[in-house]
């Protein structure tokens, strides 16, 4: 099921604007640009990694800003959003490492990145934050601005082969310490992947082309 909601407010010649929604809850306080034409799109698509891809290609704006439905931002990051500039893009920071609980970017940037990659079910995010530099976007990374609720991050198998997966692709993130502080099946399960997947890496999402 989805909620489509579209408010157009004003006639500004300026760039248009999709804010994306990946949720569950179907009463969530959706927020409001009123100086710009703009859209809100709502996905509860099972699986967040779907979610953010179906809610990118109905998209129509030209600038994209994604947020999490449990997350506030500081009232300026609006209005800095909006003068984001082509080649650069705003990611929030989780968990030490750049995560999408808020992603401003222009939508040709998102596409040249060739969007998030189906094959990640987590660390997504942090995926497409280490192939967007690689293709030389300029990240703008966001701490203080963004209000979070962190909740209990449980490692399951699927968790911990996708962390594998991901050390696979980007070996610049491979760091001995951090798998020091795994439980002994967690570091197994990720070793497992990591071999798994430098021997058949996953390809990489081409550039699309929504």
């Amino acid at each position: 099921m989805f909620i489509h909601r579209v408010f157009k407010v004003g006639v500004v010649e300026m760039k248009t604007i999709s804010i994306l929604i990946p949720t569950r809850n179907l009463e969530i306080q959706t927020p409001l640009i009123s100086f710009i034409p703009h859209e809100i799109l709502i996905s509860t698509i099972s699986g967040i990694t779907k979610a953010r891809v179906n809610l990118v290609e109905r998209s129509s704006g030209e600038l994209l800003i994604m947020i999490d439905d449990d997350v506030t931002v500081a009232d300026h990051l609006w209005i800095d959003a909006t003068h984001l500039q082509r080649g650069s893009f705003m990611m929030s920071v989780g968990r030490n490492h750049p995560i999408t609980r808020f992603l401003v970017i222009h939508k040709d940037d998102y596409l040249k990145v060739g969007g998030f990659d189906l094959a990640f079910q987590n660390g997504e995010d942090y995926d497409f934050y280490l192939r967007a530099i690689k293709i030389g976007l300029k990240p703008i990374l966001l701490d203080k601005e963004i209000y979070h609720k962190d909740h209990p991050r449980h490692f399951t198998l699927r968790v911990s082969w996708d962390a594998g997966k991901l050390r696979a692709r980007h070996p610049e993130i491979l760091k001995a310490k951090w798998f020091v502080k795994l439980n002994p099946l967690i570091f197994i399960i990720q070793i497992v992947s990591l071999i798994y997947y430098r021997m058949c890496p996953v390809a990489y999402p081409k550039e699309s082309e929504h």
